[in-house]
């Protein structure tokens, strides 16, 4: 393959995975940006309110044969303080990403606290609105009156308070 195809083959990965960042993130394309071809450091650069939102460095490579663990290296060298992201892809194949194990682990474990975290506080927040509408009811009850129907048998009898008191 031509250098220049080659190239244009890697351009087209930078751009694809930008743009499924600008979507995802809700960014726009000002704040993520492809660099050139060439370029030294990062693959696409990103605006430090978008990097807030995803903290890394991203390296990609569109090749047939990849040595996966140069291209780690090169991603690691260039990501300064932010974790590195490898991107990769072939012809007729899915684009993949390789990251570090325990970073990956890591980001399951800090979901499933969040996932904790709110289900432990719904749970408690439904418990506590089932309380307050237990003593809600308790409380109106209290301050209800019972009827009862009247002596002669009429549900809302119209003397049923002489009814009542005359010993129907």
């Amino acid at each position: 393959m031509k250098p220049q195809s080659a190239k244009a083959k890697g351009r087209k990965l930078q751009q694809w995975f930008r743009d499924l960042l600008i979507k995802i993130l809700n960014s726009n394309t000002e704040d993520i940006q492809s660099t050139s071809m060439g370029a030294g450091g990062e693959d696409i650069k990103m605006a430090s309110i978008v990097r807030a939102k995803f903290p890394y460095s991203i390296e990609c490579k569109n090749q047939e044969k990849l040595n996966i663990w140069k291209a780690y290296d090169q991603a690691k060298a260039n990501s300064g303080e932010y974790e590195p992201l490898l991107v990769i892809k072939k012809n007729q194949k899915k684009p993949l990403v390789a990251v570090d194990a325990e970073h990956f682990v890591n980001l399951f474990k800090e979901e499933s606290m969040k996932s904790l975290d709110y289900d432990y506080l719904l749970a408690r927040y439904q418990e506590m609105k089932n309380r307050e509408n237990i003593v809600d009811e308790m409380q109106s009850g209290q301050n209800e009156e019972i009827e009862e129907d009247c002596p002669c048998g009429k549900k809302d009898c119209p003397e049923r308070y002489e009814h009542t008191t005359s010993g129907f």
